[in-house]
């Protein structure tokens, strides 16, 4: 029982890890970015009126339900390892 809680610990740490790593890296990006207008519409030949914000995904649920689950069975396929290395 003891594993399964620290299991369940472990996942929701990795989940907040990640959402909060995607969430930093496009603010950085966000901040960084410089637009060439010029550049970009030689290369093109128009140029954009609206700009979308935002990414488009299938199924949040299932990626937060499969970083879940990943993480929960790592975190006990690792102990176990780690359990079994220890006693030899």
């Amino acid at each position: 029982m003891k594993t399964i809680v620290q299991s369940v610990i472990f996942s929701l740490l990795l989940i907040v890890v990640y959402y909060g790593v995607q969430i930093g890296i496009g603010y950085y990006m966000t901040l960084h970015y410089v637009p060439d207008i010029v550049d970009s519409y030689a290369q093109v030949g128009y140029l954009q009126h609206q700009v979308s914000f935002g990414v488009i995904r299938g199924n949040p649920g299932l990626e937060f339900a499969a970083l879940f689950v990943g993480g929960c069975a790592a975190f006990i396929l690792l102990k176990t390892l780690w359990l079994r290395t220890k006693r030899k």
